[in-house]
């Protein structure tokens, strides 16, 4: 880069740390944006330096982009990068805690330097999150058996997903070839363990490749996975749901009729939240969470015992998984609309089917809607008892769950493997510490549906 004899000394000083603060990224990045660089900050210093701003816009400006893109395009840099430039790091990093103790003075750019500092945490966060991950995964796959390959699918795929390469259009951040190679390496891996299950011909299997698959769509096919679904799940009303939905996104009538007859012969309702929740806790014991991702989990330090961070954590991604598998429930609604009378009896039967069968508490609720909307006579009055009692049972859980001793939450975690059913797992807790399980007459009042 040309030197301009009109910079004063400390301009050149300037520009030369900031260009040898460029080693901080790959190599690739330096030889093609390099230059460019370099011209746009002795630019900017030049521009600042005349109106008398030049320290605000080096700490209030430049050191949040720097740190930002470094962090952005070398996620690994503290713990790849050679001594010195990670000696280099420290010192940005340093100035950045320092912008923020003098924010008033800073104002903006203060504010700029945390959200870096936030963003890099972050990152570092994501990382060990997927870390583990892909840790569990593997030893999820170890244990062998259909269930196992499905979790250790999504397990890998979540764990590689972080920045997807199949997907260009998602907006992630360029990757390096290490980068990328480990990507890939996770997402073959959560190809092959699904395609063992779905050779399995495994339920569960079989409805994430028809609703959100963790695999590619060359393994997943959702349409024959679906069939083949149809064929193996056929007492399951959930499966109905998804084809009425799907036959009347097609406008075809005759489709969705049919589908509305067989959820209303239905003999249960799976959402596959048991298979889940079973599968999950059980992966949950194989490892513990390590020490950083308790913190970020809890927000207590840490402190939290390992195993129950797990169990718990496994719960609520046991919950993420069953609800983006869940179907769309509008069109049955939409369709139980019709003044027909024996659309109206066969949309009464898959209501109280639903509310009754279901192993999810929001299945549960869908149902008592529907049913309401599908009353005759007094079951009106007793639908809006089960909708009171289900709101009643939320809240109770809501105050109980936060002061479980460690024996307590031990014996609820141990229950939903022999439950399997979300309600019965909290009504359970529930009697245990003698609470009711229906609401009290005011609660009803007070609480519409």
């Amino acid at each position: 880069m040309n030197r301009d004899p009109h910079d004063s000394f400390a301009l050149r000083c300037l520009c030369r740390a900031y260009g040898w603060s460029l080693r901080l990224y790959p190599r690739a990045h330096r030889r093609r944006w390099g230059t460019e660089m370099q011209l746009a900050f002795r630019d900017r210093c030049r521009e600042a330096r005349r109106d008398g701003r030049l320290w605000r816009l080096l700490l209030g400006e430049c050191l949040p982009d720097l740190v930002v893109s470094v962090g952005r395009e070398r996620t690994d840099a503290v713990t790849t990068l050679p001594p010195r430039q990670r000696l280099l790091l420290a010192g940005l990093l340093g100035l950045a805690a320092a912008a923020v103790v003098f924010h008033t003075r800073l104002g903006d750019g203060a504010v700029a330097m945390k959200d870096a500092w936030d963003q890099y945490q972050q990152r570092l966060d994501n990382r060990a999150w997927r870390g583990y991950q892909g840790e569990l995964a593997a030893a999820v796959e170890r244990r062998g058996g259909a269930h196992a390959d499905v979790l250790a699918a999504q397990l890998y795929f979540s764990a590689g997903d972080g920045f997807s390469l199949r997907d260009p259009q998602a907006g992630q951040p360029a990757l390096s070839h290490a980068q990328g190679a480990s990507v890939n390496a996770l997402l073959v891996k959560a190809d092959t363990a699904f395609a063992r299950a779905l050779r399995a011909d495994d339920r569960w299997a079989l409805w994430l490749a028809s609703t959100q698959c963790p695999a590619q769509a060359s393994v997943c096919v959702a349409a024959d996975s679906f069939a083949r679904l149809r064929e193996f799940d056929a007492e399951n009303g959930v499966v109905w749901l998804l084809e009425l939905a799907r036959a009347r996104q097609a406008g075809d009538n005759a489709r969705a009729r049919m589908a509305l007859a067989r959820m209303a012969a239905a003999t249960r309702y799976d959402w596959h939240y048991g298979d889940a929740v079973d599968s999950y806790l059980a992966a949950a014991k194989l490892s513990p969470l390590p020490h950083r991702l308790r913190q970020t989990w809890y927000g207590d330090g840490g402190t939290a015992d390992a195993a129950d961070s797990a169990s718990l954590w496994a719960l609520s991604q046991a919950a993420i998984t069953t609800a983006i598998t869940q179907p769309g429930t509008q069109p049955v609604f939409d369709l139980c609309r019709s003044t027909a009378a024996d659309i109206r009896n066969d949309c009464r039967a898959v209501a109280i089917a639903m509310a009754d069968r279901s192993d999810t508490l929001i299945g549960h609720q869908l149902g008592l809607g529907l049913w309401k909307q599908m009353a005759v006579g007094d079951e009106r009055s007793q639908v809006l008892r089960q909708v009171a009692d289900g709101r009643w049972l939320l809240a109770r859980m809501v105050e109980v769950l936060p002061e479980l001793s460690a024996d307590a939450l031990h014996r609820w975690l141990d229950a939903w493997h022999s439950e399997r059913n979300e309600t019965a797992v909290y009504q359970r807790l529930l009697r245990e510490r003698s609470i009711p399980l229906q609401a009290p007459a005011g609660y009803l009042s007070a609480t519409p549906p």
